[in-house]
């Protein structure tokens, strides 16, 4: 009875089965699809590129000067408002030294040189005075002549002794010594007035120099500066050769700045007549770096995200560093202290620490892309298909952010600029122009950003 009712069961079950792998299909293929990969790009753009040089450096004045006593006494002249940090004008008086010492010796010597002057005036009396008498002299020997022929004749005549003769021959001979020795003292007069001359001048020479230490005992301001040391006060004594007060100038400040060397090839323009060598940049004149590399200089100062700028001028090449070899550049600001905006712009002070951007004559039209887009000398392109492409290029130089391609790309070509891990030669791509990126690499070709 059990078996009959089980059999219908098991027949439906049957039946069920045969049904289901009847209507059975099979499974269901679907096609693969390549999925594309997002990826940032620029188109290249070739632009007039400006090469820049960027360097840092301590704010020095362009001119130091020491007021050093150069002669001994105590002060009797000093500003009391005069402290570390004041500005002084061109003349201001600094620092008075008593001068009665310097006073007293040029007194001394303008009382010596008085006396000289007195007896030279009296040489010139007693040359004029031995003249004189010397034509006295000669007339008188002349008569003295004239009798001892005379009383020869007489002599001869039997008029006259010979004791008579001799004493006329002796007196003839007296007289002549006596022309003689009017003559040899006329003769000594210019020598001693020489040798009286050579002391004049002598002591002329030493009253100019009393004089000019007695200047020396007033120190004024030799150019529009500001205090940057102080050393003495008033009623103190200054010994030679001590540094009372040190100046720094006010008119320019100086920066020296070390370029590398692959950049300061950078600023030179290619078309020169005339190679240069970078090695014996600093042995050019100022001119002639001006007239060839045209470089002009800006200053920049970080403030705590503010930037204060001036304009600055190239003055000259310093030496070349042996360890980096590096180029010292001076780039000068004139009037530092003017144009302050407080808050914004404070005034250029010694030892601030700022940056120095160089910049030389525009290059022609080249395309520039970012220095990150570049692989071991390839970059990657997204190409007419948007698949990856892979190029060989050639630098010219590099700059900051960017390199300047010399050949391997063309204008508007897409480079991918994002990092593509894995990078597989034809893998599609969906590219996304980065319009900041694009702008921010156009910017510092141009300079119109500044390059780090």
């Amino acid at each position: 009875m059990k078996k009959l009712l089980l059999l219908p069961g098991l027949i439906l079950g049957i039946a069920v089965f045969w049904y289901m792998s009847q209507s059975k299909t099979g499974p269901e293929k679907t096609q693969i699809q390549e999925r594309a990969k997002p990826v940032r790009i620029i188109p290249a753009p070739k632009v007039i590129l400006i090469p820049i040089a960027v360097g840092n450096g301590y704010v020095q004045p362009e001119r130091t000067w020491k007021a050093v006593a150069e002669v001994a006494g105590r002060i009797v002249d000093f500003d009391p408002d005069l402290h570390q940090g004041a500005f002084v004008a061109k003349g201001d008086l600094l620092i008075s030294i008593a001068p009665e010492q310097s006073q007293l010796a040029l007194q001394e010597i303008q009382a010596e040189i008085q006396k000289i002057q007195a007896q030279i005036e009296e040489l010139d009396q007693k040359k004029a005075d031995t003249q004189r008498q010397l034509e006295v002299e000669k007339r008188s020997l002349e008569i003295y002549r004239n009798e001892l022929e005379r009383k020869q004749k007489l002599f001869e005549s039997g008029i006259i002794s010979r004791s008579d003769l001799n004493r006329e021959e002796q007196n003839l001979l007296t007289q002549k010594n006596t022309v003689e020795n009017y003559k040899g003292i006329l003769n000594q007069l210019p020598s001693e007035r020489r040798a009286m001359k050579a002391s004049l001048r002598a002591l002329q020479t030493r009253s100019q120099d009393a004089r000019i230490t007695l200047k020396k005992t007033v120190i004024k301001a030799p150019f529009d500066s500001r205090v940057a040391e102080i050393n003495i006060q008033q009623g103190q004594a200054a010994t030679a050769g001590e540094v009372l007060i040190v100046l720094d100038s006010v008119g320019t400040s100086e920066v020296l700045v070390q370029v590398p060397r692959h950049y300061m090839k950078n600023l030179i323009p290619r078309n020169l007549k005339k190679p240069i060598d970078i090695q014996n940049l600093k042995n050019l004149s100022r001119g002639d770096v001006q007239g060839m590399l045209g470089l002009k200089a800006i200053v920049r100062l970080e403030m705590g995200g503010r930037v204060a700028e001036w304009e600055g001028r190239f003055a000259r090449f310093g030496e070349t560093d042996i360890k980096t070899g590096s180029i010292g550049v001076y780039v000068a600001v004139d009037n530092p202290f003017q144009k302050i905006q407080p808050g914004k712009k404070p005034p250029l002070q010694k030892n601030m620490y700022v940056e120095v951007e160089l910049r030389g004559k525009p290059r022609d039209r080249t395309i520039v892309i970012p220095r990150s887009a570049v692989h071991q000398g390839q970059i990657y392109i997204a190409n007419e298909k948007n698949r990856l492409e892979k190029r060989l290029i050639e630098i010219d130089f590099q700059q900051g952010n960017l390199v300047s391609v010399k050949s391997g790309i063309r204008p508007g070509e897409k480079i991918i600029i994002s990092d593509l891990v894995p990078a597989i030669s034809g893998m599609l791509l969906k590219p996304q122009t980065d319009e900041a990126a694009l702008s921010k690499i156009i910017k510092e070709a141009t300079g119109s950003e500044t390059v780090k």
